[in-house]
């Protein structure tokens, strides 16, 4: 072993290389590369520095001239390094004089099976030591679409593609040291991309193979390959489809996995690793127990796994807990189902998971709230209801019996055309035959109606109700009942139409009467004036509503007014009680002509 600096000193020799070249190490130390190598003169030596640099690690052949002069042939092995700012290289040279020999006599016995390998499908190929062919079976080309002659000539980089050229450098840098200390070992097969001469590339598994001379001493590298091309798109398929089912799995949110006839998983995707907390990679040929399942959870997973195994059957389980790493508690529907091997046998189950703890929470809520708005259905006023959206009454509070006669039952059992009057009937018709395709459309739409509908009594009687309609939906969006809730407005109805008469007496009293008579609310914005004013003032009466205080009268008597207005609303709002609610004020008003006059008011 040397080592070699930039300018071809030798900086570096061991005993070995001192014994091989007949030199001592500091007659050696004082000389150059070329003093040794006359392949390597100083004019030749920049080139060779800068492609071993470029490089890294070089392997040649070369010769060596002895002390005496003689010329032993060595095989080199260099490697490039820098060590505080300056270049080096090592080398190992290795005497290959006996090995020479034995290549020339390999050479002499190749042609016995050159006839052989020549006519053989797979591809057999012979290299030297330095990994340049010597040899190539014609199956080559037909392969490749290479002549010899241009496979002989064509670097060894640029058969390969990049990544097979860099297994194969590395598998003969780890394999090749193996094979020359130990005579028998024979090197694993290794699969390379190969590159065509068209551009296409194929795929070769490869066996290599020492040649050794007649002393065991390693001559030459032989490698037979076989075309597995078809094999590798074969294989590659498979990988794809696993990747993407691999991709599907774990990419559903559902748990899905595979246990063996002992419970351990054979693949988890990643939510139930999640569930876990842990990786789909780390759950493999572990059991639930072994992951921290509670014992008992575990009992009672087993004994629906051997359920399935040893029934052949699926099952499908519609509520179970499974624990979490995390301790929340989550529910699931499960459905496990047998697998079959190749055999026919049942070895495993795959089982999918469907989490429903959302929906158990909001089954416990809807118990609750269903309860506490059945109370307060059952002790309102309103008459409360609900219909599907077939109209077919599905719920009725008790105080219909208070509000028409009818039990809650007997109002279930009735139909629409049953409760309402002929008229109401086919206003509430209308309205649902408008509505109810718009709401099962538009998960958005939900509208509110009211109606004043007129429900039958069961002594033959009716009621005038306000009734308000609002649809109520699933959690999925999904219209699954109309709530309806009636308010008896008889008795306000019948009020209204008394007042209405009353108003309507009133209004001709007035109207007919030689005063004039108006009303304000509480901002003194008028609200009606009689026909009178017109004679009085020049005003029509749509005239005069349109009048500020200001523009009807004098300032002296708006402000009077306004004082007196002012202490009676400040009574009112304290509460005090008043001395009388009708007060006679002098005021003085102002004529459309700008005249005035004073009547009491």
């Amino acid at each position: 072993m040397v080592c070699v600096d930039r300018e071809a000193h030798f900086i570096d020799v061991n005993d070995t290389f001192c014994r091989a070249c007949g030199y001592s190490r500091e007659e050696l130390l004082s000389m150059r590369v070329h003093d040794l190598d006359p392949d390597y003169s100083a004019e030749l030596w920049p080139e060779f520095w800068e492609k071993l640099k470029k490089s890294g690690s070089l392997i040649f052949e070369t010769c060596h001239r002895s002390k005496e002069g003689e010329l032993y042939p060595v095989e080199i092995s260099a490697r490039y390094f820098e060590h505080d700012g300056k270049e080096y290289h090592t080398a190992v040279a290795r005497d290959i004089t006996e090995r020479k020999k034995s290549e020339e006599a390999l050479e002499a016995s190749e042609a016995k099976y050159r006839l052989l390998a020549d006519n053989v499908r797979d591809q057999v190929w012979v290299m030297d030591l330095n990994l340049k062919p010597t040899y190539i079976s014609p199956s080559v080309e037909k392969l490749r679409g290479y002549t010899l002659e241009e496979l002989a000539q064509l670097p060894l980089d640029k058969q390969f593609t990049a990544t097979s050229f860099q297994s194969a450098m590395e598998f003969f840098s780890i394999e090749m040291p193996k094979a020359e200390a130990d005579p028998e070992y024979f090197a694993r097969p290794l699969e390379l991309e190969w590159c065509c001469k068209d551009g296409s590339t194929l795929w070769v598994e490869s066996t290599f193979s020492q040649v050794r001379g007649e002393n065991g001493e390693p001559m030459s590298l032989m490698g037979v390959g076989r075309d597995i091309t078809e094999r590798k798109r074969a294989e590659d398929e498979v990988k794809r489809q696993q990747a993407f089912l691999r991709q599907v799995i774990d990419g559903n949110p559902n748990l899905i996995f595979v246990k063996d006839r002992d419970s351990r998983y054979l693949l988890a995707n990643n939510a139930l690793a999640n569930a876990y907390g842990t990786t789909s990679a780390n759950m493999q040929g572990k059991t639930d127990l072994e992951l921290g399942v509670p014992a008992e959870e575990f009992a009672r997973f087993r004994q629906d796994d051997m359920e399935v195994l040893q029934s052949g059957k699926e099952k499908i389980i519609p509520d179970e807990s499974f624990t979490w790493h995390s301790g929340e508690v989550h529910y699931y529907q499960t459905t496990k189902r047998p697998l079959l091997n190749e055999k026919g046998e049942i070895n495993s189950i795959l089982v999918v998971s469907v989490d429903i703890t959302n929906r158990k929470k909001a089954e416990v809520a809807l118990k609750a709230s269903e309860a506490q708005y059945r109370l307060l259905a059952e002790h309102t006023t309103d008459g409360i209801m609900l219909l599907d959206m077939n109209l077919k009454l599905t719920y009725v509070s008790p105080n219909v019996e208070k509000m028409r006669g009818f039990t809650p039952l007997e109002a279930m059992g009735m139909s629409l055309e049953k409760h309402l009057t002929p008229g109401s009937l086919k206003l509430a018709s209308e309205l649902f035959l408008e509505e109810i395709p718009k709401v099962e459309a538009d998960p958005d739409y939900n509208p509110v109606r009211i109606l004043e509908l007129e429900y039958c009594c069961k002594d033959g009687a009716t009621i005038l109700t306000e009734s308000k309609f609002s649809i109520i939906r699933d959690p999925g969006g999904k219209p699954v009942s109309i709530l309806g809730e009636a308010r008896d407005i008889t008795e306000r109805k019948k009020a209204e139409t008394a007042l209405r008469r009353s108003e309507e007496k009133y209004r001709l009293l007035a109207d007919n009467a030689s005063d004039v008579i108006w009303t304000a609310d509480m901002n003194l914005n008028t609200t009606y004036i009689s026909p009178s004013i017109y004679a009085m003032q020049g005003h029509t009466p749509e005239e005069a509503m349109n009048l500020t205080m200001e523009q009807r009268f004098t300032p002296e008597s708006l402000e009077k007014l306004s004082k007196i207005f002012m202490e009676a609303l400040a009574n009112e709002e304290a509460g005090r009680e008043q001395p009388n609610n009708l007060d006679i004020i002098e005021a003085e008003y102002i004529r459309k002509d700008g005249s005035t006059y004073g009547p009491a008011s």
